[in-house]
């Protein structure tokens, strides 16, 4: 009688080869991103192209909320603290990956600003916004940065009745773009994607002042519009070398002073002789008067 089993095993052969030839114009899974932490709340993810719109690996980019209309590095320059230093861990940050994709997990609903560097003069900054329903359910949202080139911005902010304007917190308005002024009080703002920026300039005590400026090319150096920020409130006069003067009994007194205004000039001196809350003299030019004291 004739074997059949070589004619079974040809067989199997033959579906396993089918099987194996099917499978291989399949596209593989894309592999998950390596050093993600599994966390909860949302997870943002896409992938980076560069310039000539090819995967870019080795961006860095910074995830950080928006609160107000300002990013967390503003908010820390604002109050003084370091622009680059990340202690409280408001400003997340990730490199692409080789394929130019990157993922930050376990966010919480809000907006935020993502900020994209790449060398050579390229990068990228948007908000965008994770939904209350993302984050509670752990969904992905997806988002895709395109590269442009950047550029840098200079500029002067100073302040009024000042000799050093040290400390003024100049940034792009809803970017994490910010600079702080020099004892001259300038400033530069570097890696700003082309484009029309408005420019902000903000210190305690002052009167906010604005600007505004185009990159058009990569490495693209603008000067913007110089700022000057006002003293916020109208600071009191201060009186001094006050003098009083008799020359005989019976004679007028002969009273002096000088006063300075920290943000604009005098325009107006008084003197209350009787000390009774009543103005007795006036005079917008100086404050030297002339006082008989009354008889009994």
């Amino acid at each position: 009688m004739t074997s059949r089993r070589p004619f079974i095993a040809l067989l199997l052969a033959a579906v396993l080869v089918g099987v194996l030839w099917g499978c291989s114009d399949q596209t593989p899974p894309t592999e998950p991103l390596s050093g993600i932490e599994v966390r909860e709340g949302a997870v943002l993810s896409g992938t980076v192209l560069d310039t000539g719109g090819r995967p870019a690996p080795d961006a860095v980019l910074a995830l950080e909320r928006l609160e107000g209309g300002l990013s967390a590095t503003v908010g820390r320059a604002l109050s003084g603290a370091s622009a680059t230093a990340d202690k409280s861990g408001d400003v997340r940050s990730a490199v692409s990956d080789r394929a130019g994709r990157f993922a930050f997990a376990g966010l919480d609903a809000g907006t935020y600003l993502l900020t994209s560097s790449l060398r050579d003069h390229a990068g990228d900054s948007r908000s965008l916004e994770i939904p209350p329903g993302v984050a509670a359910n752990a969904e992905t949202t997806f988002v895709d940065i395109q590269l442009v080139p950047t550029g840098t911005f200079l500029g002067n902010a100073t302040l009024e009745n000042a000799v050093d304007h040290t400390g003024t917190v100049v940034y792009l308005e809803g970017t994490s773009y910010v600079a702080v002024t020099d004892a001259a009080g300038d400033y530069s703002l570097t890696g700003v994607p082309v484009g029309a920026w408005p420019a902000r300039a903000m210190r305690a005590g002052y009167l906010d002042d604005t600007a505004a400026g185009s990159l058009v090319a990569a490495g693209d150096v603008v000067a913007l519009p110089a700022m000057f920020l006002r003293l916020n409130a109208n600071i009191p006069p201060v009186a001094s070398a006050l003098t009083a003067s008799t020359s005989a009994e019976g004679d007028a007194t002969s009273f002096g002073a000088v006063a300075t205004d920290a943000d604009g000039t005098v325009v107006l001196y008084e003197w209350d002789f009787e000390d009774d809350g009543v103005f007795d003299w006036s005079s917008a030019a100086n404050a030297n008067a002339l006082h008989w004291p009354s008889c009994a």
